[in-house]
């Protein structure tokens, strides 16, 4: 831990740590909200094509009189279901893998800004191969979760599972820009040995985000959603700057 903490206290080293990142902030913040919004806008444009598809060869399946048909047709019936099944389950993994990689992209491209790394070609595609191992590996978390625990619990543990990626991504992402992939193992143990360090940041960063969501539920106007989109991306930038800089100290 560097001395300046422990000379000033731990608000003020905060302070301090907040106040830096501020400073680094430019013309690239504005770069990242676009790059975050456009990859959310996309990434919701497909998951609402793909459900729609879903739901319309759903609907072609005509289960009217299903007690009534010969053992042909009940035969048929259960082979074009078995392949729909498959194809839902096979063109989910295709949407998952999808947003997963342009995750990658546009988070490889904002960390590198935030960290004021070079963006390379080199770079981002190591980041993707990162981000898609790292994301798979949360993403078959969830699915275990929803699979094997019971209903009543499962929204819990699902939340759960999604704070603690959270937790342990951001780490990792800003040691990559510095470690490469060494910072899969450094995440966790940096994450893990101080964690008395990241909780009160972490406290206020979650706080502050449900103020702000509550202030805008009071707002009854035109556009008022998109004004919320505008600055919560402009919210998440500011704490990755934040984040960063509280990765580099501890």
């Amino acid at each position: 831990m560097t001395s300046d903490k422990n000379n000033s206290g731990f608000l003020e080293w905060n302070k301090n740590i907040l106040l830096g990142a501020f400073k680094r902030m430019g013309p690239d913040l504005l770069w990242m909200i676009i790059l975050d919004a456009i990859f959310y806008t996309a990434s919701f444009y497909m998951a609402v094509s793909w459900m729609q598809r879903i739901q319309s060869r759903m609907a072609s399946f005509n289960l009217q009189g299903i007690d009534s048909l010969s053992s042909s047709q009940a035969q048929l019936l259960l082979a074009e279901s078995q392949s729909f099944y498959f194809l839902a389950v096979a063109s989910f993994m295709l949407l998952a893998a999808a947003i997963i990689l342009l995750g990658g992209i546009s988070r490889g491209i904002i960390w590198a800004r935030v960290s004021g790394r070079k963006i390379s070609p080199k770079l981002i595609s190591k980041f993707c191969l990162l981000n898609i191992a790292w994301m798979g590996f949360w993403l078959i978390m969830i699915i275990a979760a929803i699979r094997l625990v019971n209903r009543e619990s499962v929204f819990i543990f699902v939340m759960g599972i999604l704070a603690i990626a959270f937790y342990f991504t951001n780490t990792m992402y800003a040691l990559f820009m510095r470690q490469g992939f060494r910072s899969v193992a450094g995440a966790f143990k940096l994450s893990i040995s101080r964690i008395h360090l990241f909780m009160l940041p972490y406290a206020a960063i979650f706080i502050l985000l449900f103020a702000i969501g509550w202030l805008f539920s009071l707002l009854k106007f035109a556009y008022s959603g998109i004004l919320l989109a505008a600055v919560m991306l402009s919210y998440a930038a500011i704490v990755r700057y934040y984040i960063f800089g509280l990765v580099l100290r501890i």
